[in-house]
């Protein structure tokens, strides 16, 4: 277990999918990320790479060719390499391989970085094509936090406070084609419904959301994502259970449409990636 501590905040991170696995407060004693309870959902916080949600049917084209590629693509269930480790950073690496071109057939490196400053957790994926062809991708982020309290007196806080639209999922996983209003912020505040997190809250935050935040009323401590870069949010839980935890999830992609297999670069919120180019994804967890 890789571990990063500073006077705030012990955070442990697994190579299995260099996936976080405690985010704990000193100050408050109190453990923030999910424990991965296997009765409710055992993931902790994966990274979604190189999609996010759902292909149809888990196959897309690519130049007219069909490929087989599960949700959530296959990074958090992979070993990375830590690359380089100190008391408040952690560097971890996932490259191709032959098993990774099977299902996706492009010569990758994907990094995360997890540095602690303060009582924040700043994540920062890097992500560089080494085909001599443009790369498609998407990458996301899948925390999860425990909830103490009981599930719908939390509120989802959105700074600035804004309105936004959410895309719809018709039928469920994929995405109907279509944004609608999201009518349930009000003010950028919006209940936790656990039928309706069941379901997956995805939104669309593009140039228009800087934080969203995990709020309850009786509790003057909380969770802020500085999710800026990121042009969709998600919030989720597990469906039929009272899972006590809400996933925050930055996404960069969404499911795709019902109907048949596409090609992966025409995807919408498919990120296009030049030969040699690479580019960089931050968000970060603040504990308040």
């Amino acid at each position: 277990m890789i571990i990063l501590e500073n006077e705030h905040l012990i955070v442990e991170i697994s190579i299995l999918g260099a996936e976080l696995q405690r985010i704990y407060s000193k100050k408050e004693n109190r453990e923030y990320l999910w424990d991965g309870n296997p009765d409710y959902w055992s993931g902790r916080a994966p990274i979604l790479f190189p999609v996010v949600g759902r292909l149809f049917e888990d196959h897309y084209l690519h130049k007219g060719e069909l490929y087989e590629l599960t949700q959530h693509g296959f990074a958090r269930k992979m070993e990375w390499e830590l690359m380089e480790h100190s008391s408040q950073q952690a560097i971890l690496r996932l490259q191709a391989t032959a098993e990774t071109k099977e299902r996706y057939p492009f010569d990758f490196t994907l990094e995360v970085t997890y540095s602690l400053t303060d009582s924040t957790l700043e994540t920062k994926y890097s992500v560089q094509n080494h085909t001599e062809e443009t790369m498609p991708y998407s990458l996301g982020s899948h925390p999860a936090f425990h909830l103490p309290l009981p599930f719908e007196e939390y509120e989802i806080r959105l700074q600035p406070a804004v309105s936004v639209n959410y895309v719809e999922l018709d039928p469920p996983p994929y995405w109907s084609g279509k944004m609608k209003a999201l009518e349930t912020i009000q003010e950028g505040k919006m209940p936790l419904r656990r039928d309706e997190a069941q379901e997956s809250i995805l939104i669309e935050t593009a140039g228009k959301v800087e934080a969203v935040e995990l709020h309850h009323p009786s509790d003057s401590h909380g969770v802020r994502l500085h999710v800026k870069e990121f042009p969709y949010f998600c919030i989720w839980t597990k469906d039929a259970t009272e899972a006590p935890f809400i996933c925050l999830e930055p996404f960069h992609g969404i499911p795709d449409l019902a109907g048949k297999a596409g090609e992966l670069s025409e995807k919408e919120g498919i990120i296009l990636l030049e030969s040699e180019e690479v580019r960089s994804h931050v968000y970060s967890i603040e504990l308040f």
